[in-house]
């Protein structure tokens, strides 16, 4: 008989990152492990470590993925959704409205992003995003 994968859940936290001119920034994600994420984009952000608080993971994400040193503001919102990849995963997403906090470039700053973009948010839905964070945008779209 096959083992049940054992049902967990992820707790994570998203910079939802807002320049001067309105604009948003995403990463490409390069994970060729994760079928359903590869190749897309998304906000930065990942798993809240244990003793972490929120918003610190949102800074440390930030700065490990895209270079950015950022403050987070306030939650915007919390979603829930399954991984693609994974349905016995279910992933907690804390979204915080969060500004950069130095003048430097965002670039590319792990393996797992391959290229960054600041767009608005009506480019960044018609562009190939991971599907939970279309919902996010709608969001963040009425927010601002």
């Amino acid at each position: 008989m096959p083992l049940k994968p054992v049902r967990r859940q992820i707790f994570v936290a998203l910079a939802l990152i807002v320049n001067e001119k309105g604009e948003i920034l995403l990463g490409k994600r390069h994970d060729p492990r994760n079928r359903g994420m590869h190749g897309k984009w998304e906000f930065p952000g990942g798993k809240v470590e244990f003793g972490e608080k929120p918003e610190d993971t949102v800074a440390r994400e930030a700065r490990e993925e895209v270079a950015l040193d950022v403050v987070a503001e306030k939650v915007m919102n919390i979603y829930s959704w399954f991984h693609p990849d994974r349905p016995h995963i279910q992933v907690i997403l804390m979204a915080y409205l969060a500004r950069p906090t130095n003048t430097g470039v965002a670039r590319p700053n792990c393996r797992e992003v391959s290229e960054v973009a600041w767009v608005t948010i009506d480019q960044a839905l018609s562009i190939d995003l991971i599907e939970n964070n279309k919902s996010i945008l709608n969001d963040l779209k009425k927010a601002l």
